[in-house]
């Protein structure tokens, strides 16, 4: 989800070429579309709360938000982000420019046909985007088989690539099981398969690319100072944390398919243990970084949602799994713990898309005029007013929402309108990011708009 400072190179040659990684417009184009897809969540979770939400809005909820919001970030800035991060060329550089928009159509797709409760709409949006999920992965893998050793960041990114792969198959065999289209096999039952299907995009894909990408923006956009304990917590959070996802997963699909024995269980609640430990440690890095660096902006400030969530998360879903980890109803931990990691993955992904989207914009515009004539700041590129009130609305938003989750899991009367209020916040939020991030493109933007559809370089731009 994070992007170091470089400048964007074109796309060119085949499928097996290499290139040096995508134009800095098609990333910001991945960038625009989480953010649309951020005001699809915010809007789909107030209709729900409202109670006019249709179809499994809960379901279609999620899928916008870490399929949507998440993964099409994910997918515009690994592509740019691992090429500069390992110094080596990007390869198969077009499939993975075309994963950005194929994620965001895909969940479009498949978040309609759970709304709307069509099972064809649903498996070609899942079909969708599962390709662009592949194609991220396979570029992943192919720009980095040559790279030895991997750091704890690129470990991180292919585990959680290929957990997105991997679990988006999952989730196209269950649409296609709804459909009247029975693929599972060897046993494995539909509800075993959703929930192996939410443990490896949320918590072995999103989270580990998410870490990786927290990691290395907190130290960068901050200044902190490098320290051994964070570098040893990286190292063993690049290890740990994978294995902890698959062997929560597993643990749940065998379970599933008739094996649920102690000792499925058992493996997967140390797996969910250990996913738990991760977040907290990742949680720690984070918030000391921040604290101890000397550079505030958007994005940190954000960051400080996702250091606090992500412990908070951590320690509340591996509480419930290390007593229930084959339980449906806790395949995220429970309401209080998915509100806890909703928060989280929102506020790490606002604060990367205010980095990515102005960053970008100002190195293409700017950067090449400083020193010779006044320039912006990255921070002028934007309305600091909005900025901030986003940054409130996001946080009421999810302060709101964990109250309304404690009033599920426990014996605590809590109003309704919580909930609403909530809600109503998180389209605040959007709206705000949305509008910023267009007023970059809008009035700062070097290319037109339709180029920047295009996700190419036109004018002599390669």
């Amino acid at each position: 989800m994070s992007l170091p400072g470089s400048g964007g190179v074109a796309v060119g040659g085949g499928s097996g070429g290499a290139d040096r990684g995508p134009s800095t417009a098609a990333t910001l184009r991945g960038a625009a579309l989480s953010a649309a897809m951020l005001l699809a969540w915010a809007g789909v979770v107030t209709a729900d709360r409202l109670g006019v939400a249709g179809g499994l809005a809960g379901a279609a909820a999620n899928h916008l938000l870490f399929a949507g919001v998440a993964c099409t970030a994910i997918a515009a800035a690994v592509p740019k982000f691992v090429a500069v991060w390992s110094g080596a060329p990007l390869r198969w550089g077009r499939p993975a420019v075309a994963a950005a928009p194929l994620v965001a159509v895909g969940t479009a797709g498949v978040a309609g046909g759970l709304l709307a409760g069509s099972m064809p709409a649903l498996v070609a949006g899942g079909t969708a985007l599962a390709a662009g999920l592949w194609a991220l992965a396979a570029s992943t893998t192919r720009t980095l088989a040559a790279v030895r050793p991997w750091d704890a960041t690129e470990r991180l990114l292919l585990a959680g690539t290929w957990s997105l792969a991997t679990g988006s198959l999952l989730g196209l065999a269950v649409g296609a099981g709804r459909a009247g289209v029975p693929v599972l096999f060897g046993g494995v039952s539909a509800l075993g398969a959703v929930t192996a299907h939410v443990t490896l995009m949320v918590v072995g894909g999103v989270l580990a690319v998410g870490y990786g990408g927290g990691f290395q923006l907190s130290a960068m956009l901050t200044g902190a100072p490098d320290s051994r304990v964070a570098s040893g917590v990286e190292r063993a959070v690049s290890i740990v944390h994978p294995v902890g996802a698959v062997l929560l997963a597993g643990g749940r699909l065998a379970a599933a398919s008739g094996d649920a024995t102690a000792g499925v269980a058992t493996v997967a609640a140390v797996g969910g243990v250990a996913v738990g430990a991760c977040a907290v440690a990742v949680g720690g890095v984070v918030s000391h970084r921040l604290a101890t660096g000397g550079e505030s902006s958007a994005a940190t400030r954000r960051y400080w949602g996702a250091a606090i969530g992500f412990p908070l998360w951590g320690a509340v879903a591996s509480t419930r799994w290390a007593t229930a980890p084959l339980s449906r109803s806790a395949v995220l931990g429970g309401p209080v713990a998915q509100a806890a990691l909703w928060g989280a993955v929102a506020f790490l992904v606002v604060g990367s898309l205010y980095h990515i989207g102005p960053f970008l914009v100002w190195l293409e515009r700017y950067a090449d005029r400083l020193g010779l004539e006044p320039v912006p700041d990255v921070a002028d590129l934007y309305d600091g007013r909005v900025e901030r009130l986003d940054a409130v609305a996001l946080s009421v938003a999810v302060v709101a929402l964990l109250v309304a989750g404690v009033g599920e899991t426990a014996s605590v009367a809590v109003p309704g309108w919580v909930g609403r209020l909530g809600a109503v916040a998180a389209c605040g939020a959007a709206v705000g990011v949305a509008r910023n991030l267009a007023t970059v493109v809008r009035e700062h933007a070097p290319w037109s708009p339709a180029t920047l559809v295009r996700g190419g370089a036109t004018d002599g731009q390669q």
